[in-house]
């Protein structure tokens, strides 16, 4: 089975943890991936953080602890330097180097907080991804990219100084989010990290693990078609792009003008008239080449 088959029957498996996902998405980048060691590794971590742990501790300084175990004493910490490395957001390479990204940190205390039968949960705030710690005593927002404890009512707050902006957060973004969505995320890193790079294949990878999670998303099956296109990949920008106007009821554009008239046919924004556009020359450079 190829690592995009396995990937796709890991997301139907009700039970599926965010590091077995997170591990399955490192394969794009390492297709002969073992991921049994790695999920070893994260045993021996969460058995050296078990002991270190004092049971007897409850609350802020419980969440101190666990965070402070995990960021001073194991050493793991965030990449400023090269925030985009692609590094940064593939499991193995984080449990290897001891770096990362917010997210792929946070996953971190997610998989050994349940190890030792800690509640902690991931956070999508919008721009920082955090963890949430939660036992008998309250709830707490742990940030292991700058190795920080907030409490939940100062969210907002601790949000707008780490992101240099006002920042107001949803009810809804005050939820922990699911394996899927954590997923998503580190994939919407890992692109724009070989976006910048200009690796378009690797891109393209990440895009249809994307696809797998939200088959419904026009967005991504636009800019999924323009990548192709960029790359000449004719056949699959074409079918990428009759796939999107479909989502957004608008596939007829893509007819020729006379069938088009028996139609009747949502206005196109300009971005997407210039996509019927590529969409012909598309066409016409295929039947070129046939």
């Amino acid at each position: 089975m190829n690592t995009f088959s396995l990937f796709e029957r890991h997301l139907q498996e009700p039970g599926v943890t965010p590091e077995e996902l997170a591990l399955d998405v490192a394969r794009i980048a390492y297709p002969r991936l073992e991921v049994e060691p790695y999920l070893a590794t994260l045993d021996t971590l969460a058995d050296y953080v078990g002991r270190r742990l004092v049971p007897e501790v409850p609350g802020h300084d419980a969440a101190a602890m666990f965070l402070r175990i995990i960021t001073e004493d194991l050493a793991f910490h965030g990449n400023r330097e090269d925030y985009y490395d692609p590094r940064n957001s593939l499991l193995n390479e984080v449990l290897e180097r001891r770096i990362g990204l917010p997210v792929m940190l946070c996953l971190l205390c997610m998989a050994l907080g349940r190890r030792l039968n800690l509640q902690v949960d991931g956070m999508g705030f919008p721009n920082h991804f955090m963890a949430r710690y939660r036992d008998t005593a309250g709830v707490w927002l742990l940030d292991p990219f700058n190795g920080a404890v907030v409490e939940m009512h100062a969210a907002e707050a601790y949000l707008s100084s780490v992101l240099g902006r006002p920042v107001q957060l949803s009810p809804e973004a005050l939820r922990p989010v699911s394996t899927q969505d954590l997923t998503l995320r580190i994939l919407n890193n890992l692109r724009g990290a070989y976006l910048m790079r200009q690796d378009t294949d690797h891109a393209l990878a990440v895009m249809g693990y994307q696809l797998l999670i939200l088959p419904r998303e026009p967005v991504l099956w636009r800019e999924r078609a323009v990548l192709h296109y960029r790359a000449a990949r004719w056949e699959q920008a074409a079918r990428d792009l009759r796939r999107y106007f479909f989502l957004i009821g608008a596939l007829p554009y893509l007819f020729p003008d006379e069938v088009q008239s028996a139609f009747n046919l949502p206005a196109l924004a300009e971005e997407d008239r210039n996509l019927v556009g590529m969409h012909r020359q598309i066409a016409g450079l295929l039947n070129r080449l046939n």
